[in-house]
């Protein structure tokens, strides 16, 4: 099965609403159907195992929060590795 996502927000995986105590994430349509589909509310981490074991292809992931976090771990990286 091949999931698509339109992008973030409300009408997706979720977003982040103001509360009394600061910042929470109401999570979305698309969200909620993922939960469902798997059978329970996934963890960040059981996510990123999702990731590292190639379950899921990050080359394939295409959100504007997790393109920024992989092109500021690339140039990270590339300094890195330039010694």
């Amino acid at each position: 099965m091949i999931l698509m996502l339109s992008g973030e927000g409300k009408t997706d995986m979720g977003q982040m609403v103001p509360t009394e105590r600061g910042m929470r994430f109401e999570p979305g349509p698309m969200a909620w159907l993922v939960d469902r589909m798997i059978g329970h509310d996934a963890s960040a981490a059981e996510q990123a195992e999702w990731v590292r074991t190639g379950k899921i292809d990050p080359e394939r992931i295409d959100m504007p929060s997790f393109n920024a976090f992989r092109d500021e771990l690339n140039d990270i990286l590339d300094f890195v590795a330039a010694g």
